[in-house]
């Protein structure tokens, strides 16, 4: 008898143990740049809301450098900004 596989191969589709660890490396290609990809979109969007926020703080500084709002208003509203 010649065992399980016979003269064809060992498992991973025939080609053996000798080719087998490079679907192992492909998997795990695979799955690094899933994570990487995962983590920079989800970074990504904090750095647009942190560049919206920084824009809307600097459009109010404009607004009081130009008179349009007083000292007061300003106070407030760059507090509910920083929130």
């Amino acid at each position: 008898m010649m065992g399980y596989g016979g003269m064809m191969g060992y498992g991973y589709g025939g080609m053996g143990y000798g080719l087998g660890f490079l679907w192992q490396i492909a998997w795990l290609i695979l799955i690094v740049a899933l994570v990487y990809f995962l983590i920079s979109s989800l970074s990504g969007k904090n750095k647009d809301s942190d560049k919206k926020e920084n824009r809307a703080l600097k459009i109010l500084e404009e607004r009081f450098a130009r008179g349009e709002i007083s000292f007061e208003e300003y106070r407030r509203m760059r507090k509910e900004l920083e929130l």
